[in-house]
């Protein structure tokens, strides 16, 4: 049926029946919670069947949510959820759409999916809530296409226990924790996504498979890229960052592999990429990533990571910085890359350099190794030498040169 423009009291209850409800296109047809009914504002029960389209809703205390559905379906099209006291749609074994949807200054969670639902969102907004905008646990599934999520409080996308999350080609900005959180996850995929001044793109906890893919990162001082802790397969790949704290830090991993690849770090704030393997070592794979300019460390490996790497430049700001630093146990096997640092193109600390090595690489800097240092295979230290005897890394040398001769604000382009 349909409401024309006004407000109208709830509740507004489908129970193991087809309701569809459609509001004033001009978005006046608000559905309101009252005293009386401490339930939600609309209720989907019993395998209902819902659709609610150009609909505001207002809740009257703190534990209204103002949609809950349980074992049904729904479809909100087009709906307003604003200035709301408890959660906006609520989800407990039902399977529910959200589209064209506006979420503003909602007290509790935007949409929460609990005990095997799943929920898709596409098209819609959310700013200025004070707790995440999405949720997913209890072997939900949620997937997330072309939002926007600005001014949040915690993490915009949550996935706990279980649940399979998927966010492609969303925006986030000046989100106050990180922008995705899973914990405990079987699976999250980030893909194609545009990220500005949020505290880290994602922060992973115990994810059995994770892939973040085609993203663009944009930090500010305090920002940090990808956090994670793997508990099965990982591939970053193909992600741009500019500007943050690190790149990638992966810490505390079992033995899972770990797929870093073609990836761009731009004025990097500390370092590039950051790899601890715990007790276990983890096994690092890192294929073609451009590491360019950064103070400290361009790549850390520590705490007994065995990596591979493959075809990389890591390419330091003038002064005290290392390119490679390999410590605690850790190593590396290292084939086709370029270093560049003045402090060291690679430093071993507490690690037996003897066990790695390095074939075919380009090394502008020293490598600091105590006594026992690592397995040199053919490779080009002197500039000079590089112009005489291969003339295409030769001009990738030249644009190293050239890199590191420009103002930090014109390097963006630099290697391109």
């Amino acid at each position: 049926f349909v409401l024309e423009a006004g407000e109208y009291a709830g509740p507004l209850v489908a129970q193991g029946k087809r309701l569809t409800v459609v509001g004033d296109a001009a978005g006046k047809t608000v559905i309101a919670g009252t005293e009386k009914f401490a339930g939600a504002v609309v209720v989907a029960d019993a395998k209902a069947d819902l659709t609610l389209a150009d609909v505001g809703f207002r809740t009257v205390n703190d534990k209204q949510a103002a949609v809950m559905v349980r074992q049904s379906s729904a479809r909100l099209v087009g709906c307003r959820f604003e200035s709301l006291k408890d959660y906006a749609v609520y989800v407990e074994g039902g399977d529910v759409i959200v589209s064209r949807g506006t979420f503003t200054a909602v007290a509790s969670l935007g949409v929460a999916a609990f005990k095997g639902s799943t929920v898709r969102v596409f098209e819609s907004t959310f700013s200025d809530g004070k707790r995440s905008a999405l949720h997913a646990q209890d072997g939900s599934t949620l997937a997330v296409e072309a939002c926007r999520f600005g001014k949040l409080r915690e993490a915009a996308v949550v996935g706990l226990k279980g649940s399979t999350v998927r966010v492609h080609g969303s925006r986030f900005d000046a989100v106050a924790n990180a922008a995705i959180a899973v914990q405990g996850a079987s699976l999250a995929v980030i893909r194609h996504n545009a990220f500005s001044a949020c505290r880290a793109v994602a922060d992973c906890d115990g994810t059995a498979e994770l892939i973040v893919s085609g993203n663009t990162v944009d930090g500010g001082p305090e920002d940090d890229g990808v956090r994670l802790r793997p508990a099965g397969p990982t591939a970053i790949t193909d992600n741009a960052f500019r500007g943050v704290q690190t790149a990638v830090a992966v810490t505390g991993a079992t033995s899972a592999p770990v797929a870093i690849a073609r990836n761009t770090a731009v004025s990097m704030r500390r370092g590039g990429i950051y790899l601890s393997g715990g007790s276990e070592g983890v096994t690092a794979r890192l294929y073609h990533n451009r590491i360019l300019g950064f103070p400290k460390v361009g790549l850390l490996l520590d705490e007994e990571v065995r990596a591979v790497m493959v075809g990389n430049a890591v390419i330091a700001d003038a002064g005290e910085a290392m390119a490679a630093s390999i410590q605690n146990g850790a190593s590396i096997l290292a084939s086709g890359n370029i270093l560049v640092a003045d402090q060291a193109a690679a430093s071993f600390y507490q690690s037996d350099a003897a066990v790695s090595r390095f074939d075919d690489d380009l090394l502008f800097g020293p490598v600091l190794a105590g006594d026992r240092r690592p397995l040199l295979g053919p490779m080009t230290r002197r500039l000079d030498v590089l112009l005489r005897e291969d003339a295409a890394r030769a001009e990738l040398a030249t644009a190293v040169e050239e890199y590191r001769s420009q103002p930090a604000d014109r390097r963006d382009s630099a290697l391109s």
